[in-house]
């Protein structure tokens, strides 16, 4: 186990941002569903646009990790980028159409109130819709899932 992940201001650190850390067993895909599904993902990807001798990968990743993360999730209706830092991106076109900066506030305190309820009120809803299509998946996966049949036999 990494020290890191057990240190007490490893600790303290995701007891202070309100962090749910969570260990995953090793080379067990099971373990940790949503890593995986967004591996998945990635992978569908960035094999529709990989080379023959799949050398490009690296320089395909950057363009797949941001088109993800700017494409609203069904079960928490945002972006994950949003979800992050409770703003969506600003796109270099977004600066062509209106090269004027936004005004600029100066007060921090403002800015961290405002970022802090906003991120909060995000989350719960984006909890909310989570919760709101478990019932879904799990039916999904129990279509999907296939029962075991054994035969009992003597020796």
């Amino acid at each position: 186990m990494h020290r890191l992940s057990t240190s007490a201001a490893f600790q303290q650190f995701c007891s202070l941002l309100e962090i749910g850390h969570h260990r995953a067993i090793p080379h067990h895909s099971k373990g940790n569903g949503a890593t995986e599904r967004t591996f998945r993902t990635f992978h569908a990807v960035i094999s529709k646009y990989i080379n023959k001798e799949h050398s490009d990968w690296d320089t395909i990743l950057p363009f797949t990790t941001f088109s993800y993360n700017n494409t609203v999730h069904s079960t928490t209706g945002e972006t994950p980028f949003f979800l992050v830092f409770g703003r969506d991106p600003t796109l270099t076109i977004d600066r062509i159409i209106d090269p004027a900066p936004a005004t600029k506030r100066t007060d921090i305190g403002w800015f961290k109130e405002s970022l802090t309820t906003t991120l909060r009120e995000v989350w719960k809803q984006a909890a909310h819709g989570h919760g709101k299509h478990k019932p879904r998946t799990r039916r999904k996966r129990m279509k999907e899932r296939k029962v075991q049949t054994y035969d009992l036999g003597i020796g």
